[in-house]
């Protein structure tokens, strides 16, 4: 069923949906970027700010659409309500710390409108303060079913000019068609956020649907910015992990931070998605990856976290089993195909 059954004649050509959580010092320089564009629609989602972010949009912007919720609810959910308002064919998301010089989002559409055979399209995004540095290329998933950054942190000028496939895009800038909702489902709210991104990708992957990374395009990104925490510029006093909180970090999540959301999603994730045939085959690799990720927690000491996060996931599962009866149904792909997308 479509997210929204408004006749064509109404829609603008495009709906830029922004989820925010404290993200007044990013959202003017979000904002100036977008620029004044009739047929853009632009919502922000609010997470229950404190900072004033929206009191900010209601005196600087008030063409922008609030959605104004009272409390943290997630990425997920703050993007699909943004989903289920937005009016246009065409659907943008972006995080909140994001900027551009030039407008990406008009070439993304007309590439989309040229090529029917796209479903997403994404910019190059390149590190905020680091400018000829890579923050993602796109996305991609191994064959272990890890996610990962294409060319992360290289030179920017190492990308490939003429753009590549993808499977999945970091959702800090990327334009969809409405129809890949319509196809692959809204992002799944059970995981607050985390692998959220990666779950509905590898959704629209089972299914066949494909992206294309749009290399002369470029957005800059503040890693972390929109979940209170950003990476310093260069030569500037760093603290651990060479990051520095600007707002508040996450306080109130299901369990209680980043790490255990990642442990916990990316159970959820597997179960939902990998197909009986693919475990069949690739279960080695994905036993080594367990086994990487439980090195890892070792190592930094949070074991307690790694474990916490697997029980948890057990509390989901039955919900989760149904998704994945879904899912499995609906996939489109011979797993040998499956198996030479991922890489």
């Amino acid at each position: 069923m479509p997210l929204h059954d408004a006749s064509p004649e109404r829609f603008p050509a495009l709906s830029v949906i922004i989820p925010n959580w404290n993200g007044s010092p990013f959202l003017f320089e979000l904002l100036a970027s977008l620029g004044e564009v009739a047929t853009r629609e632009i919502i922000v989602v609010d997470n229950g700010s404190s900072d004033g972010s929206v009191s900010m949009l209601r005196d600087y912007h008030p063409a922008v659409r609030r959605v104004e919720l009272s409390i943290n609810e997630g990425f997920s959910r703050a993007v699909n309500r943004g989903l289920h308002l937005a009016l246009a064919p065409y659907i943008a998301i972006v995080n909140n710390d994001t900027s551009w010089s030039r407008d990406w989002m008009g070439p993304a559409v007309a590439f989309l409108d040229g090529n029917p055979g796209y479903d997403f399209a994404a910019p190059l995004v390149l590190n905020y303060f680091r400018r000829d540095r890579v923050d993602s290329a796109g996305d991609g998933i191994t064959r272990s079913l890890r996610p990962y950054k294409k060319w992360f942190d290289r030179p920017a000028g190492a990308v490939p000019t003429e753009g590549q496939d993808l499977v999945a895009a970091s959702c800090s800038a990327v334009v969809f068609r409405r129809s890949f909702f319509d196809r692959v489902g809204s992002f799944d709210e059970d995981f607050f956020m985390y692998y959220e991104d990666v779950d509905l990708f590898f959704r629209g992957l089972l299914r066949g649907q494909r992206g294309r990374l749009l290399p002369g395009l470029v957005v800059y990104h503040r890693e972390g910015g929109s979940i209170g925490w950003w990476e310093e510029p260069h030569g500037a006093k760093q603290g651990r992990a060479g990051r520095q909180a600007v707002v508040p970090p996450i306080a109130t999540v299901p369990g209680g931070g980043k790490a255990f959301l990642l442990v916990r999603n990316r159970i959820w994730f597997l179960v939902k998605n990998c197909p009986s045939g693919y475990l069949a085959f690739a279960w080695l690799l994905l036993v080594a990856e367990f086994m990487r990720s439980l090195g890892w927690h070792s190592v930094h000491g949070s074991l307690g976290t790694f474990g916490r996060g697997h029980r948890r996931s057990l509390a989901g599962l039955a919900r989760i089993r149904i998704k994945r009866r879904i899912i499995q149904r609906n996939r489109r792909i011979p797993l040998q195909r499956l198996w030479q997308f991922l890489g």
